[in-house]
């Protein structure tokens, strides 16, 4: 069942409320959920980047890459050295 139906709302309606409510489209939405679960992944695990992109729900890497860049501003692997646990930032 789709949110806007949980809702009893039209698609349309719902898309438009939930954008107004958040400042984001679902979309974008879902994508930052997921970049922050992955944000998790990469400081606390050490799975592959790849491996982080399937848990958090991309299929393609590639994709998540750009995705994970886009809002962080590093990549997936430059967040993982700059914030993995254990490690000491460095000034």
């Amino acid at each position: 069942m789709t949110l806007a139906a949980q809702a009893g709302l039209e698609q349309r309606t719902f898309l438009r409320r939930f954008q107004k409510a958040t400042g984001l489209t679902t979309t974008e939405y879902c994508q930052r959920l997921r970049t922050g679960r992955a944000r998790e992944l990469l400081q606390f695990g050490n799975a592959s980047i790849d491996r982080v992109a399937w848990e958090v729900g991309y299929s393609d890497p590639s994709a998540f890459r750009k995705v994970f860049t886009r809002i962080v501003g590093l990549s997936p692997s430059e967040y993982r050295r700059r914030f993995s646990a254990g490690q000491q930032p460095t000034y």
